[in-house]
């Protein structure tokens, strides 16, 4: 088999290489669909939204406030030279409007890194 060279280096084995090397980006499986993210972004399973005030008294679902907080489920790798910094299973804070909503899942949402505003640690 004839491989293709560049200045007398074997290009085959150079990108072999390179994939022995990658790590891969974690991925979550739901109803038999695996999602996986890309670049820099980030798969998070939202809380429920409540349906009774801290007085007793039960919401309806359309008067529930979207829920804002969340657990990271899966991570994409990252862009180019910036690796993703929050990780699988921390608690995060997110924008009440931002994200993507995956078809079919009413809790998990599609977030650009840039969409998670802090990470929840409790002590």
């Amino acid at each position: 088999m004839k491989t293709a060279t560049k200045n007398g280096k074997d290009l085959v084995a150079k990108g072999r290489a390179a994939l022995a090397g990658a790590v891969a980006a974690p991925s979550r499986v739901v109803g038999g669909t695996t999602y996986r993210p890309l670049a820099d972004r980030v798969l998070v399973e939202l809380d429920e939204p409540m349906s009774k005030t801290p007085g007793g008294v039960l919401m309806p679902e359309t008067a529930a406030e979207k829920p804002n907080k969340g657990v990271v489920r899966a991570v994409g790798p990252g862009k180019k030279d910036q690796p993703v910094d929050v990780k699988v299973g921390q608690k995060v804070l997110v924008g009440r409007y931002a994200g993507t909503e995956v078809p079919g899942e009413d809790r998990l949402r599609l977030f650009r890194e840039d969409d998670i505003l802090a990470v929840v640690e409790t002590a």
